[in-house]
């Protein structure tokens, strides 16, 4: 593989979830607008950064929806979609507590890509919440992990998987 080339994270789920938080987090600095407003992205973006000592891409993606408001709804949720194959990790971010129309039309898009989805598992405020990823351990996409990427809660964890998914990306 070309020495300069660097793994492409993407990071997927509906609106509202918390994908500009978390490439925020990861990114580390405010490049996403974050707004409690579902919708608020509807650009894919890019950004080279440097995630657990690896150069790589951070790709924040408008959120996917199981029915369309508007055609502008529609081509978001394209775009997400399409940005999936050149992926070379996937964060499937869903909501602790929550399972909705919109994370199953995602899960089964997602299961074309299995190898490559790490499946995390937002909002996990406290420690006492983390049993409750367990859940989503049934969507057959790997182990669920609790963070919170508003508060940075597990975060390092997070990193860790991303570190081991990178270097196989470049491997």
């Amino acid at each position: 593989m070309d020495k300069e080339y660097r793994p492409r994270v993407l990071i997927a789920g509906r609106p509202n979830v918390g994908k500009s938080t978390l490439f925020n987090r990861l990114f580390g600095r405010r490049r996403a607008i974050t707004d409690p407003t579902p919708g608020v992205t509807r650009d894919v973006i890019e950004e080279k950064c440097v995630i657990a000592g690896i150069p790589a891409v951070l790709i924040d993606t408008g959120g996917v929806k199981a029915h369309y408001d508007d055609v502008f709804d529609d081509l978001v949720s394209r775009r997400s979609l399409d940005s999936l194959s050149n992926a070379d990790v996937i964060l499937f971010l869903l909501e602790i507590g929550e399972y909705t129309p919109e994370d199953a039309r995602l899960t089964e898009t997602l299961r074309r890509y299995a190898e490559k989805v790490v499946l995390v598992v937002n909002k996990s405020d406290t420690p006492e919440k983390d049993y409750m990823a367990a859940e989503f351990h049934s969507l057959g996409l790997g182990e669920p992990l609790p963070v919170s990427s508003a508060h940075g809660r597990n975060m390092n964890l997070l990193l860790n998987v991303l570190q081991k998914r990178m270097e196989l990306a470049l491997a």
